[in-house]
């Protein structure tokens, strides 16, 4: 009756195992979820300001307008039409270049700069469109051999090219970066620690404030009564006499270390 009442549990199978909840990684343990982190909009922006002003370069290479008169064709490039692209466009790439290293404050004051860099060539651009002809009169001054202002009323005709058009959106463009960078400049990340911390070691090579950490323990420990109540013989110790290898270190302060860019063994 004592088997019947309380019966055996089955033994369990070879080959399988019930899975422990409080085992890590078992069925009963919810997956640990990380929050996204936000993308820092450095990079895209740089890129963009990079990409913009090359092409407003490539714009200011090309032939711009066809200048048409008495019976012969002078073609104006964006070098004679609109010359001041050339120093807008050199500005913007160092302006780039700035960025890449300035803090919060620099951030928003070169984003105003590059707005303003950015206005400047839509605005060239759109004076170039709005009189080509007066625009390109350095081409038919050489070409004539005329002086004075009066060289584009000998014009009769002008054909233009997309480039001018080109020039002009891509100052927009420019400009609108530039309000993205002054509005983003809290949001981008800071220049690394290594570079912008100052930090004094020992001649050991460790930081000043671990060296006298473990001198002042060498002390105490030397000073100290040893079970027969004799004080042992005081020692002096150095920071460069102690082995760091055979001290128990911490993880935390290793860790730090490391990004700080010290070497935690030293």
């Amino acid at each position: 009756m004592t088997d019947a009442a309380h019966p055996e549990p089955e033994p369990a199978k070879p080959g399988s195992a019930e899975p422990d909840p409080m085992e890590p990684g078992s069925a009963a343990e919810p997956a640990p979820s990380t929050p996204r982190s936000r993308r820092s909009p450095k990079g895209p922006l740089l890129l963009a300001l990079i990409a913009g002003n090359a092409l407003v370069l490539l714009a200011w290479s090309q032939q711009w307008f066809t200048l048409h008169l008495e019976g012969r064709s002078l073609p104006a490039s964006g070098q004679d039409a609109a010359g001041p692209l050339l120093a807008l466009a050199l500005t913007g790439l160092v302006l780039v270049a700035a960025l890449a290293l300035a803090g919060v404050a620099f951030r928003v004051v070169l984003g105003v700069l590059q707005v303003l860099l950015g206005g400047c060539i839509a605005l060239q651009a759109g004076l170039t469109l709005a009189d080509p002809a007066k625009a390109s009169a350095a081409v038919v001054r050489e070409t004539a051999g005329l002086a004075g202002e009066h060289a584009a009323d000998l014009v009769d005709s002008v054909d233009g090219s997309p480039w001018p058009a080109v020039a002009l959106v891509l100052g927009l463009v420019l400009a609108v970066l530039g309000v993205a960078v002054a509005a983003t400049a809290t949001r981008w990340p800071g220049s690394s620690r290594r570079y912008t911390r100052t930090r004094f070691v020992g001649p050991d090579g460790r930081p000043v404030e671990t060296t006298t950490a473990t001198a002042a323990a060498a002390s105490a420990s030397a000073g100290a009564p040893d079970a027969d109540g004799d004080a042992p013989e005081a020692t002096v110790a150095s920071g460069s006499d102690v082995d760091p290898a055979g001290e128990d270190r911490d993880a935390v302060a290793d860790w730090d270390a490391l990004s700080e860019g010290d070497d935690p063994t030293r």
